[in-house]
């Protein structure tokens, strides 16, 4: 186990999503092409990552089959109790926990207040009531390595279920950013269009969502261009070639396969990210003549 939880709250009791937990049990979403934008910004390295409000824990799964340290927090225990997404795989990266309450994730190798590089929250800040959003902000505070990145997605529309709101904060993006400035945290309008709608969560066909990306450092620079990043690409296209070697190997029962996804899926999931990286470098390499 990477990290130990301390917590004030073990469980949301009374957060309407542990009540009603409609999307606790039925989320779990995953996309690799955000995985893969993001992995690019830091240097080749393990990151350290920490999902709030995991609901199945699709996401921390994926940074985790990916080499990199990850964990999450979901506020309601349905998907614990039911085995749901990832709890079942990997229950030593997900736990239970009040995020708008105190809490400290600790390294289990020296026991300090573990710092991360990247936190997400992706359509979680609209279920926090606003009397509780300076804890939450508070624990990202606390947890997020200086330099690093907080990214939410979030909706100022309704979401009913069984006669109840379970978004009982929508406001706009201005809201949102003057609330963030107010907890320290800066809004990056330029990491937002570096991933180019390809976050983990949000409904962009309606129009209904929007994503916010904010940073404890206030002078970090822009994220580079695909351009300066050439030498990173080699670093992830040889990372998905493994995969896709795995995958090979666990088709033909030479390996004990891992993860819900299925296999016919999950490779040409990856075969598509090559394609994709591949047709970025050759257009940026025609760009330059070469």
């Amino acid at each position: 186990m990477a990290f130990v939880l301390e917590s004030e709250r073990p469980i949301a009791v009374d957060s309407l999503d542990h009540l009603h937990p409609f999307g606790t049990i039925r989320d779990n979403s995953t996309n690799a092409r955000f995985n893969a934008k993001l992995y690019a910004l830091f240097p080749p390295r393990p990151l350290a990552i920490l999902d709030l409000g995991c609901a199945g824990g699709g996401f921390v799964g994926e940074c985790v089959q990916d080499g990199h340290r990850a964990v999450g927090l979901e506020g309601s225990d349905a998907p614990k109790r039911l085995g749901r997404g990832e709890w079942g795989r990997i229950p030593e990266h997900l736990f239970t926990c009040d995020v708008t309450a105190r809490f400290v994730l600790r390294d289990r190798a020296d026991g300090e207040p573990a710092l991360f590089d990247v936190i997400t929250a992706w359509e979680l800040v609209e279920h926090i009531p606003r009397e509780r959003l300076p804890g939450l902000f508070e624990n990202v505070r606390r947890h997020l390595a200086p330099g690093g990145l907080f990214i939410v997605s979030t909706t100022s529309q309704p979401s009913v279920f069984e006669d109840h709101d379970l978004h009982v904060t929508r406001e706009g993006r201005t809201w949102w950013i003057d609330r963030l400035r107010e907890a320290g945290l800066s809004y990056r309008a330029d990491y937002v269009r570096y991933f180019a709608t390809q976050f983990v969560r949000g409904d962009f066909e309606l129009g209904t969502s929007f994503h916010l990306v904010c940073s404890n450092r206030p002078d970090l620079p822009p994220p580079a261009s695909w351009a300066q990043r050439l030498s990173d690409l080699r670093y992830e296209v040889g990372a998905l070639e493994r995969r896709a070697e795995y995958l090979l190997r666990a088709s033909k029962g030479e390996v004990v396969p891992n993860g819900t996804m299925s296999r016919g899926l999950e490779l040409w999931r990856v075969r598509e990210l090559l394609r994709f990286y591949s047709n970025v470098a050759t257009v940026h390499l025609i760009g330059r003549g070469r």
